[in-house]
């Protein structure tokens, strides 16, 4: 029994370490000359809504978890994440409601449209584009993590010290248990 509750704090141990190096990574990723990045984890992105073109559905600040999807997979009213074609954009990523889906030339393009757009988006957007299916949001985070992203002290203060100090007692806790097992095997063995 000594063996398992040892195996799942090592375990657990180890994934909140990950999780909380994941974090930092996603907050550290340098944003691109438009002011965006796209972080994809095992198929998964999160991204910030940054202008109002989704309202009321999805506000600025809110954190929006995409899906890496197929264009087969897709259907109309879905709520898309795509690399933008408007010079303006630069390439940025833009979540949109998918209008229509149309087929030209043998493949698969989407009409999008913002919910709050009194217009459809100007270009189709093609497979290659597509970063995936908005899968739900998480209301407001995204300012935080904007804060977080922009002024390096807070984020040294708020985000990598405390890891730091977790990371330093989880380490610590490992290697008590460690020992202990080790004890615990020397004492089976004297006997």
């Amino acid at each position: 029994m000594k063996i398992i509750k040892r195996l799942v704090s090592i375990i657990s141990a180890v994934i909140f370490v990950v999780c909380l190096l994941l974090l930092a990574v996603v907050l550290m990723t340098p944003k691109g000359a438009n002011g965006s990045k796209v972080v994809n984890i095992a198929g998964y992105s999160v991204m910030s809504v940054i202008s109002p073109s989704m309202d009321p559905e999805y506000k600025i600040g809110d954190i929006v978890i995409i899906k890496k999807k197929d264009a087969s997979e897709l259907k109309k009213g879905d709520v898309i994440t795509f690399s933008s074609l408007d010079p303006v954009l630069q390439g940025g990523p833009v979540t949109h409601r998918i209008n229509d889906i149309i087929v030209e030339d043998g493949k698969v393009k989407f009409e999008t449209k913002g919910d709050a757009n009194k217009v459809v988006d100007s270009d189709l957007v093609t497979e290659d584009k597509i970063y995936g299916k908005v899968q739900f949001k998480i209301p407001s985070v995204g300012k935080a993590i904007n804060f977080l992203q922009t002024n390096r002290t807070a984020f040294f203060l708020i985000v990598i010290l405390p890891m730091l100090f977790i990371m330093a007692f989880e380490v610590k806790d490992i290697i008590l248990i460690a020992r202990n097992g080790d004890d615990d095997e020397s004492e089976k063995d004297s006997k």
